[in-house]
């Protein structure tokens, strides 16, 4: 069901981008560099790695999915296939580098800085002032040339 709104928004920006030129001069009274920076160059590098990709992804994923002439299990018999393909299915780890990094990260130092908290509110705010007050006098200092 979530193909819907990709198909959407990726109609809308194809269409956009032919009833650009249409449309080129429509801001140009109130932001007059708009057609400067509206003006975009193709660059041969990005183009071509992009396109490599494509077609070494593209390509085993067709004969694998589309045609069923291979089966995908002959892709995980050799040891830098078994390799990748544990690393792809897993999706590059990113989840749980996240996991990691982001979750148990704000978990620990969530836990740390409760430990930390008298409880009392005063207390935090003159903590909090005087803190922020050095940091103030740090900064103007810097700014004098004195640290």
């Amino acid at each position: 069901m979530m193909t819907v709104p990709l198909i959407v928004l990726a109609s809308t920006c194809v269409a956009s981008g032919f009833l650009q030129p249409y449309f080129i001069g429509f801001m140009s009274q109130i932001l007059p560099r708009a057609n400067e920076l509206s003006i975009a160059s193709i660059e041969a590098l990005p183009l071509t790695v992009s396109l490599i990709a494509l077609i070494a992804g593209g390509l085993p994923a067709y004969i694998i999915y589309v045609r069923r002439s291979v089966s995908p299990e002959t892709f995980t018999k050799g040891r830098f296939s078994r390799y990748l393909y544990k690393i792809l299915a897993n999706g590059y780890y990113f989840d749980s580098f996240y996991n990691y990094v982001f979750v148990k990260g704000v978990s620990y130092i969530s836990n740390w800085s409760r430990k930390l908290q008298t409880g009392i509110l005063n207390v935090n705010m003159i903590a909090f002032i005087a803190a922020f007050l050095s940091l103030l006098s740090f900064f103007f200092a810097a700014l004098e040339g004195g640290v």
